[in-house]
């Protein structure tokens, strides 16, 4: 937020992409000063903006965190969410939220690419809601993922070693961990190979080079046994790998190459 004026103002981008709940990697919740300053910026410089809400029914407190849509007054924001987050990732359905010409021509393009939605994903959503399962059925997969994330926060103060840094999420399905000192991801990530273990490394999510430090994990889908023990592994080969790194190692260790997500 503290540059998006300048780059309003300099670059005219055609759209303001965000995902202010529970973002990926971070699972960071955007405050409600900074959305309200963000509608405030889209208004003045008359820029859509496109809200991705993937989690924002993932929460773990009392109360979802409120959606930017819901302060939208001048129906500059463009809602997304999907129903493969909160049931099952094989259930590619989405919907969005938006002014009716908007939503007739994004319907026109949609079909020049995939000319449906799954309609068996349709019709299963639709049995859930009309039989008054879904509200349900979220409410335990919450109980279940802050339950995993608890197994995974308190294996990671058992198995790692002191010095990273952990930013529990509010809500979602991933954990954001930076690690200890100058350890890189990705040297992390070829050690962790050795133990069958592996996680996403910080630098995929960047396209300015940075995330070198940093590394996202996963506790929606494994079993709770699995995190545990995955958790355990990672950590084996984080000692392994402070215990024989020296700035010459580094030094001689090759540059990879890796996409950006």
């Amino acid at each position: 937020m503290d540059l998006l004026e300048a780059i309003l103002a300099r670059r005219q981008p055609r759209f303001i992409y965000t995902l202010p709940t529970f973002q990926n990697p971070t699972g960071v919740v955007m405050s409600l000063e900074r959305r309200r300053r963000l509608l405030q910026l889209a208004k003045r410089y008359q820029v859509p903006i496109v809200e991705d809400d993937a989690y924002g029914e993932i929460y773990f407190g009392e109360e979802a965190p409120q959606p930017l849509k819901a302060l939208d007054t001048y129906g500059n924001v463009l809602y997304l969410s999907t129903y493969s987050k909160m049931l099952a990732p094989g259930l590619r359905v989405a919907w969005l939220v938006a002014p009716e010409p908007v939503i007739e021509r994004m319907g026109l393009y949609k079909q020049t690419f995939d000319l449906n939605t799954n309609a068996i994903g349709q019709w299963i959503i639709a049995e859930l809601m009309q039989r008054d399962l879904l509200n349900e059925h979220l409410l335990r997969a919450r109980q279940c993922y802050q339950h995993k994330l608890t197994l995974m926060l308190d294996a990671i103060e058992r198995y790692w070693p002191a010095g990273g840094r952990v930013y529990p999420p509010a809500g979602g399905m991933h954990l954001w961990y930076r690690l200890p000192g100058d350890m890189r991801a990705r040297h992390l990530l070829r050690e962790a190979a050795h133990e069958r273990v592996a996680f996403v490394s910080g630098e995929l999510f960047h396209v300015d080079g940075g995330g070198h430090h940093y590394i996202r994990l996963s506790f929606a889908s494994p079993e709770e046994k699995h995190i545990t023990e995955g958790v355990r592994r990672i950590g084996i080969a984080m000692r392994r790998l402070m215990a024989r790194r020296t700035h010459s190692d580094e030094r001689d260790l090759p540059i990879e190459r890796l996409p950006v997500v």
